[in-house]
C-alpha cells in the first residue's frame, strides 16, 4: 500500500514540473522535452522550435496578406471604373526619364508567343547590345517602335527572326 502511495506522489511531481503526462490511470507517458528544457541544447532546441512556430506564424499572415492583394488586384482588374483608365500612352512611356536614349518597341502578340531576349557576346561586331526573338503559332505579332514621331507605325510578321525586322518591312519612324 506504502509503494502505491509513493509512486503515486512521485508521477504527480514528474508531471508537476512537465516530465510526463498522464494518458489514463495506470499509463504514463514521458515527455522528454521536459528533462532537455533544462540543459545547453534542450534549452537550445526549444529556442529553435519557438522560432519555427513563429516563422509559421509569420507565413500563414504573409499568405493571408497575398491572397488580400491578390483579390483587390483582381478586382481593380475587372471593376469597369478602372477599366476606362487602365491603359498607358506611347507618350507616357516615352517621357520617363529612365527610358531617354533607349529604343522602345511594344509587342502585340497573341497568347502562347514565345519571347526570348539574349545578351550578344563579346564575338558579335554588332551594335545592337540585346536580340530579340519572337515566335507565334497562333497568329500574327505586331512589333510598334516608340518614336518621337506623331505617326506609330507597325511590323506585322508571322516570325521576327533574332530580332531583326526583314528589310523590307523596316518600321517608319
Amino acid at each position: 500500500q506504502v509503494q502505491k502511495r509513493r509512486i503515486y506522489d512521485i508521477t504527480n511531481v514528474l508531471e508537476g514540473i512537465g516530465l510526463i503526462e498522464k494518458k489514463s490511470k495506470n499509463r504514463i507517458h514521458w515527455k522528454a522535452e521536459g528533462i532537455c528544457q533544462y540543459d545547453q541544447h534542450g534549452r537550445e532546441l526549444l529556442k529553435l522550435q519557438e522560432e519555427l512556430e513563429e516563422a509559421k506564424r509569420e507565413e500563414d499572415e504573409i499568405d493571408k496578406r497575398r491572397a488580400d492583394i491578390k483579390k483587390r488586384l483582381n478586382h481593380l482588374g475587372t471593376d469597369e471604373e478602372n477599366q476606362k483608365l487602365a491603359f498607358v500612352t506611347h507618350e507616357d512611356i516615352k517621357n520617363l526619364d529612365v527610358f531617354q536614349d533607349s529604343t522602345l518597341i511594344t509587342i502585340k502578340a497573341p497568347s502562347g508567343t514565345t519571347l526570348e531576349v539574349s545578351e550578344k557576346d563579346d564575338y558579335d561586331t554588332s551594335s545592337h547590345k540585346y536580340s530579340i526573338s519572337l515566335e507565334s503559332t497562333k497568329g500574327p505579332i505586331r512589333v510598334y517602335p516608340i518614336s518621337d514621331s506623331d505617326k506609330l507605325s507597325y511590323v506585322e510578321t508571322d516570325h521576327l527572326d533574332s530580332g531583326r525586322l526583314p528589310e523590307q518591312q523596316e518600321p517608319v519612324c
